[in-house]
């Protein structure tokens, strides 16, 4: 019998995308699926418009708000999969996406193997997608993924994974006391139970940018997101030496730090003590960021937190090439237009 995929949607005042999600979650070429949506205490209509897609394959609940890792908690919970597919609420799956990807699973027969895959963002149109491809586009050993995603902070949506349950179930639940980089902890930790990594090549997620209202937004840096993003450092700096300490390992984790030191150094110089101190338990000297003029004239302007941010969207914005995806039989139908791919 065919494998059943567990599709998890948590929602938060996502009336307008949404719709365009669940649609590309039920319009998988792999039949033998289930779309669970937690809409998680939304304030406009995404309880009503997800509620209009009920059905037996599509399920909807409702719980007060509590975040995004509580919200794919509780849809974990009922799910009955064999195998898990995280999407966002503002995201799109490729039609095949999951299919081709079981189809990888089922040639490995190793339920400890992660399977991965591509993915792009895109503002409106899909079919013009940055593709975001780095050195996590390979197949590798935990401890390399791991290593090669901490040295250079790089990250892969949670679409482009697909779990099996029962590594899914090693790993434990999200971690519910984290308000960023959530995924970024999950996902580290999950190497510490896998056996390997395998990249399924020509299978593509769409991750909506720009949008502050979702879930997993990382527009406003406020205190307690930059107190989480040190938490899931510190985490990840844990589950990586735990794999494997060596030289390596701990140059990568201090590129890491290193990384994002500016980060907490302008914005929260307690925060910047511990990774610092941190720095210092595993070898690593991290020097105090040393302020260029443009920067200290932007900052006067328009705040330390905005400088940062800007200087990341430009940074990313360089080290990533134009690229447009080819048109893709992407159809949704239903109450909302039809997505423009062109």
């Amino acid at each position: 019998m065919k494998p059943l995929v567990s599709i998890i949607i948590p929602s938060f005042n996502s009336q307008k995308w949404l719709g365009w999600t669940i649609r590309s979650a039920i319009n998988q070429t792999w039949k033998n699926k289930e779309v669970i949506i937690i809409d998680d205490g939304s304030k406009d209509q995404t309880w009503n418009l997800a509620r209009g897609f009920s059905s037996p394959q599509v399920k909807v609940f409702r719980q007060e708000n509590q975040g995004a890792s509580a919200a794919r908690n509780a849809g974990l919970g009922v799910a009955q999969g064999d195998f898990i597919q995280w999407l966002d609420s503002d995201d799109l799956l490729a039609p095949d996406k999951i299919e081709r990807q079981i189809c990888a699973a089922t040639c490995e027969s190793n339920n400890n193997i992660l399977l991965s895959s591509g993915w792009g963002v895109f503002l409106h149109r899909p079919g013009k997608a940055r593709i975001m491809s780095s050195s996590l586009w390979q197949d590798q050993t935990p401890v390399q993924w791991l290593s090669r995603k901490l040295e250079e902070n790089a990250w892969m949506c949670i679409e482009s994974w697909i779990v099996s349950r029962s590594l899914t179930d090693k790993a434990g639940p999200w971690n519910e006391d984290l308000s960023l980089d959530d995924d970024g902890e999950y996902f580290g930790r999950m190497m510490t139970f896998a056996e390997g990594v395998r990249f399924v090549p020509g299978v593509t997620s769409f991750c909506r940018g720009g949008n502050a209202g979702s879930l997993s937004s990382m527009v406003n840096l406020s205190d307690r997101k930059l107190e989480s993003q040190f938490k899931s450092i510190e985490f990840n700096v844990r589950y990586l030496l735990s794999m494997k300490e060596s030289e390596a390992t701990r140059a990568a984790c201090n590129k890491l730090l290193s990384r994002w030191a500016p980060a907490f150094y302008y914005k929260c110089p307690e925060l910047f003590s511990r990774l610092k101190d941190l720095a210092g338990k595993i070898g690593g000297n991290l020097e105090e960021p040393v302020i260029g003029w443009k920067i200290g004239i932007s900052s006067s302007v328009f705040g330390w937190r905005a400088t940062w941010r800007m200087q990341k969207i430009f940074r990313d914005l360089k080290s990533v090439p134009a690229s447009s995806m080819e048109r893709l039989g992407l159809w949704f139908s239903g109450g909302d237009p039809l997505v423009d791919l062109s």
